[in-house]
Protein backbone atom coordinates (compact mmCIF):
# COMPACT_ATOMS: atom_id res chain seq x y z
CA UNK A 1 0.00 0.00 0.00
CA UNK A 2 2.66 2.18 1.00
CA UNK A 3 5.03 1.76 -2.33
CA UNK A 4 8.25 -0.33 -2.74
CA UNK A 5 10.16 2.72 -1.17
CA UNK A 6 9.19 2.05 2.30
CA UNK A 7 10.51 -0.58 4.42
CA UNK A 8 8.89 -2.95 6.78
CA UNK A 9 8.20 -1.86 10.04
CA UNK A 10 7.57 -3.88 12.93
CA UNK A 11 5.58 -3.52 16.20
CA UNK A 12 6.85 -4.86 19.68
CA UNK A 13 4.88 -5.06 22.37
CA UNK A 14 4.99 -4.99 25.95
CA UNK A 15 2.07 -7.14 27.85
CA UNK A 16 2.76 -5.62 31.11
CA UNK A 17 2.49 -1.85 29.32
CA UNK A 18 0.19 -2.07 26.77
CA UNK A 19 -0.13 1.77 26.38
CA UNK A 20 3.45 1.88 24.74
CA UNK A 21 4.93 0.20 21.88
CA UNK A 22 8.31 -0.42 20.71
CA UNK A 23 8.94 0.46 16.92
CA UNK A 24 11.69 -1.53 14.87
CA UNK A 25 12.27 0.66 11.50
CA UNK A 26 10.01 3.94 10.70
CA UNK A 27 9.96 3.31 6.91
CA UNK A 28 10.00 6.15 4.55
CA UNK A 29 8.89 10.05 5.54
CA UNK A 30 5.95 10.18 3.67
CA UNK A 31 4.44 7.26 5.22
CA UNK A 32 3.75 9.34 8.98
CA UNK A 33 0.34 9.10 7.93
CA UNK A 34 -0.31 5.33 7.99
CA UNK A 35 2.03 5.06 10.29
CA UNK A 36 0.16 7.08 12.50
CA UNK A 37 -3.10 4.96 11.57
CA UNK A 38 -0.88 2.03 12.29
CA UNK A 39 0.19 2.39 15.81
CA UNK A 40 -2.44 1.47 18.18
CA UNK A 41 -0.13 3.06 21.00
CA UNK A 42 2.02 5.96 21.54
CA UNK A 43 5.88 5.06 20.35
CA UNK A 44 8.18 4.21 23.38
CA UNK A 45 11.09 3.41 21.43
CA UNK A 46 12.24 2.94 17.85
CA UNK A 47 15.09 0.46 16.97
CA UNK A 48 16.94 1.20 13.86
CA UNK A 49 18.10 -1.82 11.42
CA UNK A 50 20.17 0.56 9.83
CA UNK A 51 19.58 4.59 8.67
CA UNK A 52 18.95 4.79 5.08
CA UNK A 53 15.91 6.52 4.27
CA UNK A 54 13.59 4.23 3.46
CA UNK A 55 14.37 2.64 7.22
CA UNK A 56 14.52 5.68 8.92
CA UNK A 57 12.84 8.62 7.10
CA UNK A 58 9.86 8.38 9.97
CA UNK A 59 12.55 8.73 12.48
CA UNK A 60 11.82 12.47 13.30
CA UNK A 61 8.23 11.94 13.47
CA UNK A 62 8.77 9.12 15.95
CA UNK A 63 10.71 10.86 17.83
CA UNK A 64 8.83 13.91 18.15
CA UNK A 65 5.69 11.33 19.43
CA UNK A 66 7.84 10.44 22.42
CA UNK A 67 9.73 7.52 20.77
CA UNK A 68 14.01 7.25 21.81
CA UNK A 69 15.88 6.34 19.25
CA UNK A 70 18.54 3.07 19.08
CA UNK A 71 21.12 2.87 16.38
CA UNK A 72 24.40 0.77 16.48
CA UNK A 73 27.36 3.44 16.91
CA UNK A 74 28.80 3.18 13.28
CA UNK A 75 24.93 4.16 12.50
CA UNK A 76 24.80 7.26 14.86
CA UNK A 77 28.09 8.67 13.86
CA UNK A 78 26.40 9.13 10.17
CA UNK A 79 23.85 10.79 11.62
CA UNK A 80 25.74 12.95 14.17
CA UNK A 81 27.51 14.26 11.45
CA UNK A 82 24.39 14.42 8.69
CA UNK A 83 26.81 12.36 6.28
CA UNK A 84 24.63 12.81 3.31
CA UNK A 85 26.80 10.42 1.20
CA UNK A 86 27.06 7.77 3.76
CA UNK A 87 23.65 8.59 4.36
CA UNK A 88 23.08 7.24 0.86
CA UNK A 89 20.91 10.31 0.13
CA UNK A 90 23.06 12.24 -2.80
CA UNK A 91 22.15 12.12 -6.42
CA UNK A 92 19.00 10.03 -5.29
CA UNK A 93 16.42 12.87 -4.22
CA UNK A 94 15.08 10.89 -1.18
CA UNK A 95 14.23 12.49 2.13
CA UNK A 96 15.53 12.30 5.80
CA UNK A 97 14.01 14.62 8.52
CA UNK A 98 17.24 15.00 10.72
CA UNK A 99 16.56 13.50 13.96
CA UNK A 100 19.13 12.09 16.62
CA UNK A 101 20.29 8.81 18.34
CA UNK A 102 19.90 8.76 21.65
CA UNK A 103 21.12 5.56 22.41
CA UNK A 104 23.98 3.13 20.81
CA UNK A 105 23.19 -0.56 20.72
CA UNK A 106 25.35 -2.61 22.33
CA UNK A 107 24.54 -6.83 21.93
CA UNK A 108 21.45 -7.15 23.88
CA UNK A 109 18.10 -4.52 23.63
CA UNK A 110 14.95 -4.60 25.64
CA UNK A 111 11.59 -5.01 22.83
CA UNK A 112 8.18 -5.27 23.88
CA UNK A 113 9.73 -6.34 27.70
CA UNK A 114 12.11 -8.95 25.85
CA UNK A 115 15.62 -9.16 25.53
CA UNK A 116 16.73 -9.12 22.21
CA UNK A 117 20.59 -10.16 20.51
CA UNK A 118 21.63 -7.48 18.17
CA UNK A 119 24.03 -8.61 15.40
CA UNK A 120 26.12 -6.34 13.77
CA UNK A 121 25.26 -7.53 10.03
CA UNK A 122 26.49 -4.77 7.28
CA UNK A 123 27.59 -4.76 4.05
CA UNK A 124 24.21 -3.05 2.19
CA UNK A 125 24.09 -0.03 5.04
CA UNK A 126 27.32 1.10 7.67
CA UNK A 127 26.15 0.33 11.02
CA UNK A 128 23.75 -2.26 9.99
CA UNK A 129 21.96 -4.77 12.63
CA UNK A 130 19.49 -7.53 12.82
CA UNK A 131 17.53 -8.95 15.89
CA UNK A 132 16.96 -11.83 17.32
CA UNK A 133 14.33 -12.79 19.71
CA UNK A 134 15.91 -16.41 20.71
CA UNK A 135 12.31 -17.04 23.33
CA UNK A 136 10.05 -17.10 19.85
CA UNK A 137 13.05 -17.41 17.61
CA UNK A 138 11.39 -13.91 15.53
CA UNK A 139 15.01 -12.49 13.56
CA UNK A 140 14.48 -8.66 11.97
CA UNK A 141 17.16 -8.38 9.66
CA UNK A 142 16.47 -5.47 7.81
CA UNK A 143 17.93 -5.36 4.89
CA UNK A 144 20.93 -7.51 5.58
CA UNK A 145 18.99 -10.65 4.29
CA UNK A 146 15.60 -11.12 2.21
CA UNK A 147 14.20 -14.59 1.41
CA UNK A 148 15.73 -14.14 -2.14
CA UNK A 149 18.59 -11.50 -1.67
CA UNK A 150 19.30 -8.34 0.70
CA UNK A 151 20.37 -5.01 -0.03
CA UNK A 152 22.03 -3.22 -2.56
CA UNK A 153 26.28 -3.18 -2.31
CA UNK A 154 27.71 0.30 -3.44
CA UNK A 155 31.39 -0.45 -2.84
CA UNK A 156 31.80 2.64 -4.99
CA UNK A 157 30.10 4.71 -1.63
CA UNK A 158 30.70 2.38 1.09
CA UNK A 159 33.97 0.57 0.34
CA UNK A 160 35.15 -2.46 -1.04
CA UNK A 161 34.78 -3.86 2.40
CA UNK A 162 31.28 -4.38 1.75
CA UNK A 163 31.45 -7.67 0.67
CA UNK A 164 33.38 -9.03 3.70
CA UNK A 165 30.73 -7.42 5.28
CA UNK A 166 27.80 -8.95 3.98
CA UNK A 167 29.86 -12.47 3.86
CA UNK A 168 30.59 -11.96 7.93
CA UNK A 169 26.72 -10.87 8.29
CA UNK A 170 25.32 -14.18 6.97
CA UNK A 171 27.52 -15.87 8.94
CA UNK A 172 26.77 -14.54 12.05
CA UNK A 173 22.64 -14.75 10.96
CA UNK A 174 23.53 -18.69 10.11
CA UNK A 175 24.35 -19.47 13.65
CA UNK A 176 20.61 -18.53 15.25
CA UNK A 177 17.95 -20.69 15.31
CA UNK A 178 15.32 -18.41 13.60
CA UNK A 179 11.61 -19.74 13.29
CA UNK A 180 10.47 -16.46 11.34
CA UNK A 181 12.56 -14.13 9.12
CA UNK A 182 10.72 -10.33 9.05
CA UNK A 183 13.09 -8.27 6.22
CA UNK A 184 13.23 -4.98 5.53
CA UNK A 185 11.34 -5.72 2.15
CA UNK A 186 8.67 -8.53 1.83
CA UNK A 187 6.82 -11.06 3.43
CA UNK A 188 8.11 -12.99 6.66
CA UNK A 189 9.37 -16.03 5.94
CA UNK A 190 10.68 -19.62 7.82
CA UNK A 191 13.54 -20.93 5.98
CA UNK A 192 16.35 -19.05 7.08
CA UNK A 193 19.72 -21.05 6.10
CA UNK A 194 17.74 -21.53 2.50
CA UNK A 195 17.60 -17.96 2.10
CA UNK A 196 21.50 -17.45 3.32
CA UNK A 197 22.21 -20.18 0.33
CA UNK A 198 20.71 -17.94 -1.90
CA UNK A 199 22.20 -14.38 -0.58
CA UNK A 200 25.56 -16.34 -0.40
CA UNK A 201 25.60 -17.15 -4.16
CA UNK A 202 24.23 -14.12 -5.26
CA UNK A 203 26.87 -11.87 -3.31
CA UNK A 204 29.82 -14.09 -5.61
CA UNK A 205 27.97 -13.53 -8.22
CA UNK A 206 28.37 -9.58 -7.46
CA UNK A 207 31.63 -9.47 -6.69
CA UNK A 208 32.56 -11.54 -9.81
CA UNK A 209 30.47 -9.31 -11.90
CA UNK A 210 31.47 -5.53 -10.47
CA UNK A 211 29.78 -3.93 -14.02
CA UNK A 212 27.15 -5.22 -13.70
CA UNK A 213 26.81 -4.61 -10.00
CA UNK A 214 27.80 -0.89 -10.94
CA UNK A 215 24.81 -0.71 -13.66
CA UNK A 216 22.14 -2.13 -10.68
CA UNK A 217 23.31 0.98 -8.66
CA UNK A 218 23.15 3.57 -10.57
CA UNK A 219 19.22 2.47 -11.69
CA UNK A 220 18.32 2.01 -8.23
CA UNK A 221 19.58 5.39 -7.54
CA UNK A 222 17.49 6.89 -10.19
CA UNK A 223 14.82 4.94 -9.95
CA UNK A 224 14.58 6.28 -6.05
CA UNK A 225 14.85 9.79 -7.71
CA UNK A 226 11.86 9.23 -9.84
CA UNK A 227 9.90 7.54 -6.72
CA UNK A 228 11.45 10.66 -4.40
CA UNK A 229 10.06 13.46 -7.71
CA UNK A 230 7.65 11.66 -10.26
CA UNK A 231 7.01 15.28 -11.67
CA UNK A 232 10.30 16.02 -12.25
CA UNK A 233 10.69 17.80 -16.04
CA UNK A 234 13.09 14.87 -18.58
CA UNK A 235 16.26 17.59 -17.90
CA UNK A 236 16.21 17.40 -14.27
CA UNK A 237 16.28 13.76 -14.25
CA UNK A 238 18.80 13.74 -17.23
CA UNK A 239 21.32 15.64 -14.90
CA UNK A 240 20.68 12.87 -12.10
CA UNK A 241 21.49 10.02 -14.24
CA UNK A 242 25.09 11.70 -15.49
CA UNK A 243 25.58 12.59 -11.55
CA UNK A 244 25.21 8.98 -10.69
CA UNK A 245 26.94 7.39 -13.81
CA UNK A 246 29.92 9.62 -13.63
CA UNK A 247 30.20 9.08 -9.42
CA UNK A 248 29.66 5.18 -10.43
CA UNK A 249 32.00 5.11 -13.40
CA UNK A 250 29.30 3.98 -15.57
CA UNK A 251 30.08 5.22 -19.35
CA UNK A 252 28.00 8.34 -20.71
CA UNK A 253 27.08 5.70 -23.20
CA UNK A 254 25.20 3.95 -20.71
CA UNK A 255 22.62 7.24 -19.83
CA UNK A 256 19.62 6.30 -22.58
CA UNK A 257 18.97 3.52 -21.48
CA UNK A 258 18.82 4.78 -17.43
CA UNK A 259 16.12 7.13 -18.57
CA UNK A 260 14.02 4.03 -19.12
CA UNK A 261 14.07 3.32 -15.47
CA UNK A 262 11.01 3.79 -13.58
CA UNK A 263 11.25 2.49 -10.18
CA UNK A 264 14.21 0.58 -7.94
CA UNK A 265 14.91 -2.69 -8.81
CA UNK A 266 15.34 -5.27 -6.13
CA UNK A 267 19.64 -5.92 -6.44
Amino acid sequence: MRGWVHGNVVLVFDPDAPNRVDVVDSGYGTGSTALEAFLPAPPRSLALTHVHADHAGGAAWLQARGAEVYAHPDAATLVERWDRRGLWLDGTGQQLTRFTVEHRLGDAVVLGGRVWRVLHTPGHATGGVSFFDPTDGVLITGDALWEDGFGLLDPWVDGERVFAEAAQAFDRLATLEAAWVIPGHGAPFTDLHGALGRARSRLDHLAKNRDRLRAQVVRNGLGFFRLAHPAAPLAAVEAVARSLAAAHGLPPSRIPELLTVTAPRAP
